[in-house]
């Protein structure tokens, strides 16, 4: 750390080149330059525990990458090339799915906030982010089950949480929620609100929600709160 904060030569001054924080979890995506900043907050949890990530704990540590990773690749990514030169490189037809796309969040997410705050108030939300949100989870979700059944016993893993048995399925949705947990106050929830933040409960639901393997994991029945019919899908 010392080496990050010396901003005498001949060091790199580190945290003057990025805008986000090294002291708390997030990225920081350069379209220009195709440079994603994770800070070390991301992982500072495994601090003299491990120097090794388990898969279990693919969910809470590298979502953040992942949502960066995704950034090079959604519309925000979609003016600068491989080349780095400003050019879009998304034809009209994926610049029209796209934006089918984003309707139907847009849609999905402000009758969720209505039902969460109720009507009389005007939400600003960050789209980019919660698309995001619910794209990370597939890529996830199948790295976290390839390097987990790799290992021996895997299939038989199960986890007791307040009295319930979790097998490794479920246990990637639990260790993702326990990741963006936050406080469970509306006053809370309308504060982030107002500066364009999802307040933590609608960014674990929302996406697991239209994630079919949350569905099958947790065997929610076709039109229950947690599948309902009309879901937004990216991959």
């Amino acid at each position: 750390m010392n080496v990050y904060w010396e901003t005498k030569p001949p060091k790199d001054d580190l945290d003057a080149r990025y805008d986000h924080t090294a002291l708390s979890p997030g990225h920081e995506y350069f379209f220009g330059r195709n440079v994603l900043f994770i800070p070390h907050s991301n992982i500072a949890i495994l601090n003299d525990i491990t120097e090794t990530i388990d898969p279990l704990l693919f969910p809470l540590v590298l979502a953040e990458v992942f949502r960066g990773m995704f950034a090079a690749v959604d519309r925000r990514g979609s003016s600068v090339d491989h080349n780095l030169a400003v050019a879009t490189w998304w034809n009209s037809d994926e610049i029209s799915k796209f934006s089918q796309l984003e309707l139907c969040f847009q849609d999905q997410y402000y009758v969720v906030i209505r039902e969460l705050i109720g009507d009389n108030f005007e939400a600003r939300i960050k789209l980019d982010e919660n698309i995001a949100d619910n794209a990370i989870l597939g890529p996830l979700y199948d790295m976290y089950m390839r390097t987990l059944t790799s290992q021996d016993g895997a299939d038989r893993l199960k986890v007791s949480v307040d009295g319930r048995q979790l097998d490794m399925q479920q246990l990637f949705f639990v260790l993702y929620a326990v990741g963006l947990c936050d406080n469970p106050n509306r006053d809370a929830w309308v504060r982030k609100l107002k500066f364009g933040e999802i307040p933590g409960r609608l960014r674990i639901n929302i996406p697991l929600m239209n994630f079919a393997k949350f569905s099958v994991a947790f065997s929610c029945a076709k039109g229950m709160p947690m599948n309902p019919v009309r879901k937004c899908t990216i991959w």
